[in-house]
């Protein structure tokens, strides 16, 4: 039977063993709480950077795609603009000529095909005609004796008439073939220089088309590529947001549980001390229950106060 001393001290040592326990279970929940919240502490401003770093490169890499999409634009308009500069160089003389040539042209057919008679008397050739002609038949009458008469005056007005009838005709025949010829020379260069100035403001059309073209095209990319940065920013963030937020939510639910653990394991070391005091309690009782029931009866029953009683009771107590 346990002594009422060994009573108490058991109890004592029980109640300070499950206090000191629960003391232990309460500062680890306590220092995991702690750690678990420094975790996040340092996670999420890591994560916070990384979303960060991640839109600054994703948004430099696309403001590059795009100065590159427009340099190439501006180089590829360059480009078309020079070849058409130097095409249309080519072509300017063409353009020159055929222009000269169409308003020549344009002057000439709307004046129109014009023959003055009374200039063909004022030619050299039909003044030399007319004075070899008329020697001719003075020679003639005055061989046969008729100088002077009526005869050689007929005869030279015949020929008069017969010489400018001829000459006039070929005279025409020549102005009209000269303006023919002069008309038909210039529709050539005419026709070459439409084509000329046709194929010149074609390239013009055709480097405005492609310049514009390209010029879309740019926007275009660049539109993209801006809107795609947005959305690879925009996801980052809150895949970056949800993850901290996931983070702080767990690290507050990892802290609840501690703190429940902390309550229960006080509330277990308080148990178990008044475990280990009931327990002391109890063998107090046990203790000195003999000693008390020695004190009961006379001296002659075995009984009583007495110092002997008691003293051979002590042990008992002890």
């Amino acid at each position: 039977m346990p002594s009422v001393v060994t009573g108490i001290i058991g109890g004592i040592q029980g109640a300070s063993a499950a206090h000191d326990a629960a003391k232990e279970q309460q500062k680890g929940y306590t220092q995991a709480a702690n750690d678990v919240t420094q975790a996040v502490s340092q996670a999420n401003p890591v994560i916070s950077s990384g979303v960060s770093h991640a839109e600054q490169y994703t948004g430099g890499a696309a403001s590059a795609a795009q100065q590159w999409s427009g340099g190439a634009a501006q180089q590829a308009q360059a480009g078309m603009g020079n070849a058409v500069t130097n095409g249309n160089a080519t072509l300017s003389p063409w353009v020159t000529n055929g222009t000269t040539a169409s308003n020549d042209l344009s002057n000439l057919t709307h004046a129109g095909f014009k023959f003055d008679p009374s200039q063909v008397q004022n030619t050299p050739g039909y003044q030399f005609a007319m004075q070899e002609g008329e020697k001719a038949i003075q020679n003639q009458m005055s061989a046969r004796g008729l100088s002077g008469s009526g005869a050689e005056m007929k005869a030279g007005a015949q020929y008069a008439e017969n010489l400018a009838n001829s000459t006039y005709q070929q005279a025409f025949n020549n102005a009209l073939t000269t303006y023919n010829t002069n008309v038909n020379s210039m529709l050539p260069q005419a026709s070459m220089g439409l084509t000329a100035s046709n194929l010149t403001a074609g390239n013009l059309m055709e480097a405005a088309r492609y310049s514009g073209n390209a010029g879309i095209q740019s926007s275009e990319y660049g539109g993209n590529v801006g809107l795609q940065s947005a959305e690879y920013g925009g996801n980052a963030e809150m895949m970056g947001g949800n993850q901290m937020a996931s983070n702080i939510l767990n690290a507050g639910v990892y802290a609840g549980n501690a703190a429940a653990n902390i309550g229960n394991a006080r509330a277990s070391g308080d148990i178990n001390a008044a475990n280990a005091w009931n327990g002391a309690l109890s063998n107090v009782g046990s203790g000195l229950t003999p000693l008390a029931l020695a004190g009961f009866g006379t001296p002659a029953q075995g009984g009583g106060w007495g110092i002997g009683n008691i003293g051979a009771n002590l042990p008992l107590f002890l």
